[in-house]
């Protein structure tokens, strides 16, 4: 007794608009978490005063 088995793709495999979307946010937001040290570190800036310069001159 012979079996014979027919297999049909009904859908392709690609990857749909909604997917791909999502790839790229979660790509996206990876960049972004990635970055915040880095931004983070930059921003923090150190604002001259009078006393500090003098502190930096070496008199007090």
């Amino acid at each position: 007794m012979k079996i014979q088995e027919k297999v049909e793709i009904l859908e392709s495999q690609y990857i749909q608009p909604q997917q791909l979307g999502i790839i790229l946010l979660t790509i996206l937001s990876s960049f972004v978490v990635g970055l915040i040290p880095m931004v983070a570190t930059m921003e923090t800036t150190i604002i001259p005063s009078e006393a500090g310069l003098w502190v930096e001159l070496g008199e007090q």
